[in-house]
């Protein structure tokens, strides 16, 4: 593997065949996956190709009950990893996977109001991240990822306000939208 395999659906595919398990709310994550790991060649464009806007609707927009799929994504990419990388490889990429995962899950819960289920989300969170993992992204250059998962261990309430703000300030308030 010689670069990091992207960890969102964000791409643009050519001559994909449909093979994502549409039960899963997230099943484009491992459709991706299989199709990036197994193509002959993969360009990265750094200008937006496509625009896309979150609302209060959409399934990234809100914080529902369909985000324990999002977990269940890393047992669909595991055996993907295993049968098309070398141990050494399969085994960094799920345990990228799985700080993505984490990652995912503890900024959908940082977006949500006071619930139940953010409370449930946040706690499993929580009882998925360490100190170890903070250092080890760092280390690996993930240093936003890194500093937010170091506030969410120190302090949810704390992570969360930071996280809105951050979230504010790309907007300036606006409703959100990404170009990719």
């Amino acid at each position: 593997m010689t670069g990091a395999v992207p960890g969102n659906q964000h791409l643009l595919l050519r001559d994909a065949q449909p093979v994502a398990d549409l039960s899963q709310t997230y099943a484009d994550w491992a459709f991706v996956l299989a199709h990036v790991a197994r193509a002959e060649r993969v360009a990265f464009l750094s200008e937006a190709h496509y625009e896309y806007r979150l609302h209060a609707g959409s399934v990234t927009g809100t914080l529902r009950e369909s985000i324990w799929d999002v977990p269940r994504l890393d047992e669909v990419a595991a055996p993907v990893a295993d049968e098309l990388f070398d141990p050494r490889e399969a085994a960094e990429l799920k345990e990228a996977r799985r700080r993505y995962t984490v990652t995912t899950m503890l900024h959908a819960a940082s977006q949500a109001g006071r619930t139940p289920l953010r409370g449930r989300v946040a706690a499993w969170c929580r009882a998925r991240m360490s100190w170890g993992d903070v250092r080890a992204m760092w280390r690996d250059g993930r240093r936003s990822a890194a500093g937010s998962w170091a506030l969410a261990l120190f302090s949810m309430p704390a992570h969360r306000a930071a996280f809105r703000a951050y979230e504010w300030s790309k907007t300036r308030g606006k409703p959100r939208h990404r170009s990719w």
